[in-house]
């Protein structure tokens, strides 16, 4: 569970009444497992409400397992998951989810792929059967994959045009210099256009396997029912080779920093290097992030948009966070957008302080209040759709290894003490293994 990626909410009263595991909180969900003798593995939620199930089949596989010179590729499969299979044409299978009164979703991220359906609980045998159809009998064909390509290099293309994008993918690019993690998911247009039909059946046969899956089931159902229809779906699909995954970034020697070609508004990227989602450090390091960004409140926003008592105008436009949390050691990035070019410097020089002052003050007790309370609601919140707490059962399972990983983080969110944050920004935000980047505006 990602909290800085979750909006404030309360969780329904129907979802509610559902779980079962005491809590500070909120009452937790029971997540039961198993696994089929072919490697893959169930995570049921029993919820006693709607008669809807939502489905999801995660697969550890994400755009740090692209290859080499084919930036993208894993991001390929968002679309050509639904080109067609063995026994659905292309379009079919959202077309029949949709005649049932459900919808799809898919999505592909730096460290996991995962795709699925809510609908009708009496119709889990079908999603399960056309999730199984597509694990090994996915239509790629160079009539499928060759459009699918030119659509995700342009939208490639498109996402890289935005202001802060050419930024942070210069940071990334310098930050990992051996990992996976040096580029965006969305892929580079060059390299998408270089892929081959090859290249998509030589990921999809080392990855797309049921021995590198979760299936997360979230609804009115049981394990019971979900493992003797899986087994129906999947039994059949034999056991796939060994997964392998590339080595994490190693630790960063030194700062680096580099100014780069001016942007249409000034940036200031300042990031750091922080441990893996499984870390204990990991939820001691979130906090000090949302110190320092989330919320008109943080630090580093009220630093920035301080009015300067001669000019009356603020340092910068704005500041905050983009935290990359991954399986692997991610990043912390401290973000600075300025107008003015003479206030590079200071607005550089500023994040570098507020880091500085974090640590050697520590966190006053109504700010750590105010991010706990943050992180509650957030919380909650993910726990309020069935879609929802499938995303972060089969998060908890590709960050951590278990599917049931992030049923105590609220509690160890709360036993963080402004002690602890001291010791994480010391010891992860120190400013000779920064990487920062700099992109003038273009412009007086």
């Amino acid at each position: 569970m990602h909290a800085l990626r979750l909006a404030a909410g309360l969780v329904c009263a129907a979802t509610a009444s559902a779980l079962a595991t005491p809590s500070p909180f909120v009452h937790l969900p029971a997540v039961e497992t198993a696994t089929l003798d072919n490697g893959l593995q169930l995570a049921v939620v029993h919820v006693d409400g709607p008669p809807i199930v939502t489905v999801q089949l995660w697969y550890h596989v994400g755009s740090k397992d692209d290859p080499q010179g084919r930036r993208g590729l894993a991001r390929l499969f968002e679309l050509l998951m639904f080109q067609g299979s063995a026994n659905v044409r292309p379009g079919g299978h959202a077309e029949l989810v949709g005649a049932l009164g459900g919808f799809i979703a898919a999505k592909v991220d730096e460290d996991a792929s995962h795709f699925g359906e809510t609908l009708p609980a009496v119709d889990l045998d079908t999603a399960l059967r056309l999730e199984a159809d597509r694990m090994r009998g996915l239509y790629l064909r160079d009539a499928s994959i060759e459009p699918t390509r030119k659509l995700a290099a342009e939208q490639a293309r498109n996402d890289a045009n935005a202001p802060i994008a050419h930024g942070m993918q210069h940071l990334l690019s310098i930050a990992f210099p051996h990992a996976g993690y040096a580029w965006e998911p969305a892929g580079v247009p060059t390299d998408l256009e270089a892929v081959t039909t090859d290249d998509v059946r030589k990921l999809y046969d080392a990855y797309y396997q049921p021995n590198n899956a979760l299936l997360v089931v979230v609804g009115k159902t049981s394990l019971d029912d979900v493992k003797t229809a899986a087994a129906r779906a999947f039994a059949t699909i034999p056991r796939g080779p060994a997964i392998t995954h590339g080595d994490p970034e190693p630790d960063q020697q030194g700062s680096r920093r580099e100014v780069i070609e001016a942007g249409p508004v000034g940036l200031v990227l300042y990031g750091f290097h922080i441990p893996a989602a499984s870390s204990p450090d990991f939820y001691a390091v979130q906090l000090t992030a949302m110190l320092l960004g989330v919320g008109d409140d943080s630090r580093l926003k009220a630093r920035l948009r301080a009015r300067d008592p001669k000019t009356k105008e603020p340092l910068a436009v704005d500041g905050g966070i983009d935290l990359h949390v991954h399986e692997q050691p991610g990043l912390l990035v401290l973000v600075g957008a300025f107008r003015d070019a003479s206030h590079g410097k200071p607005v550089e020089d500023a994040m570098a302080d507020e880091v500085k002052r974090l640590a050697s003050e520590g966190p006053s007790d109504s700010e750590l209040h105010r991010v706990k309370r943050q992180v509650e609601s957030g919380y909650v919140f993910s726990l309020e759709r069935g879609d929802g707490l499938a995303e972060t059962i089969g998060r908890a399972w590709v960050t951590t290894g278990d599917a049931r990983g992030w049923i105590h983080d609220a509690d160890r969110f709360e036993q963080v003490t402004g002690a602890d944050i001291m010791k994480a920004a010391k010891k992860y935000l120190s400013a000779d293994r920064a990487t920062v980047v700099v992109v003038p505006p273009k412009g007086p």
